[in-house]
C-alpha cells in the first residue's frame, strides 16, 4: 500500500472517528465516568443456579447442531465444484445451517427449563421490555461504530472477513438464498448464541467469580440451593465471567478471518448489558443490529445485481 492510500485511509478513519464513534464515548465520559456513575445501574436479578450440568448439556446440543449443519453440507456436495459452491445448493446449506443452529437452541433452551422452571434463571426476563429495548438500541449506537472501525482496520491490515454463509450467498445471488440468509444471519445466531454464552456459560462463570456458592453447587446445583454469603467485590466478581465469555465467544468465531478481534470487543459489550440487567434481551437486540449490517449489504448487492 503506497502512502497516498495510507493517508487517505488514514483521513477517512479519523473522520468515521470524529463523527460516528467519538460523540456517544464523550457524552458517556461525561454524564457517567467523570462523575464516577456506572454506565448503567445493576439491575434487580433473579438468583441464577445454573451449574456445570447444564453448562455440558447445552455446549453438547448446540455443537452437535453445528455438526449436523456441516455433515448436511458434505451429504448435500455443496463444496465438490471446481468453483468451490455448488450455487444449486446454496439455499439448502443456508437452510440446513439455520434450522439446525435454531432446532438445537430451542431443545437446550426446552431442558433447561425443564429443571430450573423459571426463564430468569436463564436470563429470559420479561418484566422492563422497553427498557430492555432502549438499552439494547442505547448500546448499539454507543458500541457498533467502535466494532466497525476495529473490523474495519482489521480487515486492512491483517485479513479481510469471511464467513461460510455470506461466501454461500454471494456465489447464488439469488432471493431464496437471500432470505434462508438472513433467517441463519439474523435471527437464529443471535438468538442462540446469546442464550448459549450469556445465558448459560457467562451466568454459570458469574457463580464461580463470586465465590459464595458451596463448591459442590456449582457442578450440581438444585433449585433450593442459596448462596453462603453476598458476593465478593472485586475486579473479577465484576468482570471475570465477562471477559472469560468473550474470549470464548471470539474463539468460536476463529475461521473468519479476523473476525473474532472485533467480536472479542463487542462480547464484552454483550457480556455487560447482560449482567446489568439480569436478561439477554438487550444482547440479542445489539447482536442482531450488527448482523442485520451484513444482511442489509447482502442485499443491496442482490438488487443492483438483479436490477
Amino acid at each position: 500500500m503506497d502512502s497516498f492510500s495510507m493517508i487517505s485511509l488514514a483521513l477517512v478513519g479519523l473522520t468515521c472517528i470524529g463523527i460516528f464513534v467519538a460523540p456517544p464515548w464523550i457524552y458517556l465520559f461525561i454524564t457517567r465516568i467523570r462523575q464516577r456513575r456506572p454506565l448503567l445501574r445493576q439491575w434487580e436479578t433473579q438468583i441464577s443456579r445454573t451449574d456445570f450440568l447444564d453448562v455440558f448439556f447445552v455446549l453438547i446440543i448446540y455443537l452437535t447442531a453445528q455438526a449436523m449443519a456441516i455433515f448436511a453440507v458434505v451429504d448435500l456436495g455443496v463444496f465438490n465444484t471446481k468453483s468451490g459452491f455448488n450455487p444449486v445448493l446454496i439455499t439448502p446449506l443456508n437452510s440446513a445451517a439455520g434450522l439446525t443452529v435454531m432446532g438445537g437452541g430451542l431443545v437446550a433452551f426446552t431442558l433447561i427449563f425443564l429443571r430450573r422452571r423459571d426463564f430468569r434463571t436463564m436470563h429470559f426476563r420479561f418484566d422492563k421490555l422497553p427498557q430492555q429495548t432502549l438499552i439494547g438500541l442505547a448500546t448499539t449506537a454507543c458500541v457498533l461504530p467502535s466494532i466497525l472501525l476495529i473490523n474495519g482496520v482489521v480487515s486492512i491490515f491483517l485479513t479481510k472477513y469471511s464467513h461460510p454463509v455470506i461466501d454461500a450467498f454471494l456465489s447464488e445471488m439469488s432471493l431464496s438464498a437471500l432470505l434462508t440468509t438472513t433467517f441463519t444471519v439474523v435471527v437464529a445466531a443471535p438468538l442462540v448464541e446469546e442464550f448459549v454464552f450469556r445465558g448459560i456459560i457467562q451466568t454459570w462463570l458469574q457463580r464461580i467469580f463470586d465465590g459464595n456458592w458451596p463448591v459442590d453447587s456449582l457442578l450440581f446445583c438444585n433449585n433450593t440451593t442459596t448462596p453462603l454469603r453476598t458476593a465478593t467485590p472485586g475486579l473479577a466478581s465484576r468482570y471475570g465471567a465477562i471477559v472469560i465469555t468473550s474470549v470464548l465467544f471470539a474463539g468460536l468465531h476463529i475461521g473468519q478471518g479476523a473476525a473474532y478481534i472485533p467480536l472479542f470487543f463487542l462480547a464484552l459489550a454483550l457480556g455487560y448489558v447482560t449482567k446489568k440487567t439480569g436478561s439477554i434481551w438487550a444482547a440479542i437486540i445489539i447482536h442482531v443490529c450488527l448482523n442485520s449490517l451484513s444482511t442489509i449489504t447482502l442485499a443491496w448487492t442482490y438488487l443492483q445485481t438483479t436490477f
